[in-house]
């Protein structure tokens, strides 16, 4: 089966959803059907919710701050939700554009490492469950950590980019539409520096802050260990994703 039309599942409601399954590793590769990323869930429709409910997904990760939760709250019925926010005051990184990507994933990785740690290790809590890892659009705080874990796999970089840039094209439509008249309904201007951090997933932004993990740590999985991950988490991450 072509990887890509396995990997971009068609969930009503959501613009951003796939599985991470399916990369190499070593000798194995990422399990299909056990991790998957998005963006917010809260405007399934009943078909969606009904898509959703077929993947078997035990536990829902909602990275999101709790203004953002409160704001567009996510019901899917008996899955397990986690509210495992990375940062609180995701409206200050909206009214501070410039920063860039690169200033804001330096940020988060610099001041927010154990929130990240404590992400993962709940991903690995149970290696039968399968689990779904989301913020508002799925791009940045999801895809800093669906990059921790796929690094910490194994996963070669090359395609934990490209995994990472795959959002871009997918929020291009419908969703950036939405949310970018969101924004402008609250006052804010829409500059191309803010259009650039709500929409875009260029490759240099998430190559740069793992640059920045491996000069500052040896590698992004030991920046996790030096922030709260065990040995044992990351054990656990290995049965949970990877294949037999």
């Amino acid at each position: 089966m072509n990887d890509d039309l396995q990997r971009v599942l068609p969930i009503d409601g959501l613009h951003n959803f796939r599985d991470v399954g399916g990369y190499p590793a070593g000798s194995t590769h990422t399990a299909w059907r056990k991790l998957f990323r998005s963006d917010a869930p809260h405007r399934l429709s009943e078909r969606g919710e009904l898509q959703f409910s077929g993947l078997g997904i035990s536990k829902v990760i909602d990275l999101r701050d709790d203004r953002e939760r409160q704001f567009a709250p996510t019901r899917l019925g008996t899955t397990e939700m986690v509210a495992k926010p990375i940062f609180q005051g995701v409206e200050s990184v909206i009214r501070d554009p410039e920063m860039g990507l690169e200033g804001f994933y330096r940020t988060l990785v610099d001041n927010h490492a154990a929130n990240f740690a404590e992400v993962i290790r709940e991903i690995s809590s149970d290696p039968d469950q399968r689990v779904l890892i989301h913020c508002t659009a799925g791009k940045d705080r999801t895809g800093l950590v669906v990059a921790f874990v796929l690094e910490a796999v194994g996963v070669a970089r090359i395609q934990i980019l490209d995994d990472y840039a795959l959002t871009e094209t997918l929020l291009s439509d419908g969703w950036a539409t939405s949310q970018i008249s969101a924004i402008e309904a609250l006052g804010v201007p829409m500059t191309p520096a803010l259009r650039r951090l709500l929409v875009a997933s260029p490759v240099e932004a998430l190559a740069t802050t793992l640059e920045y993990l491996d000069e500052a740590y040896t590698s992004p999985t030991q920046y996790l260990l030096q922030h709260g991950l065990a040995e044992h988490d990351l054990e656990r991450l290995r049965q949970f994703l990877l294949s037999p």
